[in-house]
């Protein structure tokens, strides 16, 4: 080589591809896959990424949204307290006035949660008709009703049987404290337990 002749460069020099051929780069599985397209690469990545999103909201959603465990118990206390209420409602035979006030307290009170828990029980897609909620409706306890008029023995047979109502009622709001798993559904069953001891102080003999 003439020493005053110019380097070639790389660039120029028609046996460079010989002396230093290009490495092949390297293809990613996924891009192998996909037959190196970047187009459908980034539809899968996106894909990826919706379906990821999709995963976890439905976690957040179930630990969030989804139905308490004890719903169907919810709507036997519904039941339970149509009935108190249906009962409290026949005191008008009565002849104490102390014992219609109570019962009209005991009305008004359990009526009241029962409506509360029919709103909770909306919110959880079960819903409780009218006929379902009448299902423990007793014609035992009318029996006992229409003998004591006939029998001046009225007031006291209706007091002992809102006391027993109340007593299995206060029983089955604490069952159902024990069973609920939301801190919100917890502090009503304990707010409605509490209103219904001091019901009970109402018809103690």
């Amino acid at each position: 080589m003439d020493p005053q002749q110019a380097p070639i460069a790389p660039g120029d020099n028609p046996y460079h591809f010989i002396i230093n051929p290009e490495k092949p780069q390297k293809q990613t599985m996924l891009k192998k896959l996909l037959g190196g397209s970047s187009l459908l690469i980034k539809v899968a990545l996106g894909g990826i990424g919706v379906l990821f999103l999709l995963i976890v909201g439905s976690i957040v959603a179930n630990i969030f949204f989804s139905a308490p465990s004890n719903v169907e118990e919810i709507v036997v206390v519904a039941q339970t307290e149509t009935e108190i209420a249906r009962i409290a409602r026949q005191s008008s035979p009565a002849l104490d006035q102390n014992v219609k006030n109570a019962a009209a307290n005991t009305a008004s009170t359990v009526e009241s949660h029962k409506q509360h828990w029919l709103i909770f029980l909306s919110r959880h897609s079960r819903k409780a008709t009218q006929k379902e909620l009448q299902q423990k409706a007793s014609a035992n306890t009318d029996h006992q009703l229409a003998q004591a008029g006939t029998s001046n023995t009225y007031d006291t047979t209706f007091a002992n049987i809102l006391r027993a109502e109340l007593t299995s009622y206060a029983a089955a709001l604490k069952n159902a404290y024990n069973n609920a798993g939301d801190a919100a559904e917890k502090a009503s069953l304990q707010d409605q337990y509490s209103q219904v001891q001091l019901l009970l102080q109402q018809w103690t003999k």
